[in-house]
């Protein structure tokens, strides 16, 4: 088999997966939703900059989002990129118009020079994953 039809091949799979997985979810209840009525986690940014810093301060920096979907968001989990970042965060249920704040925490200590971390939360929403990334730089 070719190496472009390979190719061909895993981009067929993942054209059908992502067929399979849009249109609706269920909510809480197990009643099919409509994407209109589904959470949708919209961030004001979903990146920040926070300049430049001595190695080994902790950076601080708040994201903030809203539920702008039609049901209840629920944020799974919180993953970083590595252990140095660490986001802070409400984990109850956000309505319908609600905004809430993240808090993201960024530990220097042991990095230099130019720095890119995100946090990816997995939530019932729609898409099921949202990235938010921060950016500096470690003297």
């Amino acid at each position: 088999m070719s190496r472009r039809t390979k190719i061909a091949g895993v981009l067929l799979i993942l054209l059908v997966q992502l067929a399979c997985h849009s249109g609706s979810k269920k909510s809480s209840d197990g009643k099919a939703q409509s994407a209109s009525e589904l959470p949708v986690m919209k961030f004001d940014s979903l990146s920040a900059d926070f300049g430049e810093v001595k190695e080994g301060e902790k950076v601080v920096l708040f994201y903030t989002f809203e539920n702008v979907g039609g049901d209840n968001l629920v944020i799974y989990e919180a993953l970083p990129s590595c252990g140095c970042t660490t986001p802070k965060y409400d984990d109850s249920p956000v309505k319908p118009g609600e905004k809430r704040t993240v808090e993201v925490v960024f530990d220097s200590e042991g990095w230099s020079g130019l720095q890119q971390k995100s946090i990816t939360f997995k939530t019932n929403g729609l898409p099921d994953y949202t990235t938010i990334t921060l950016t500096g730089t470690v003297n």
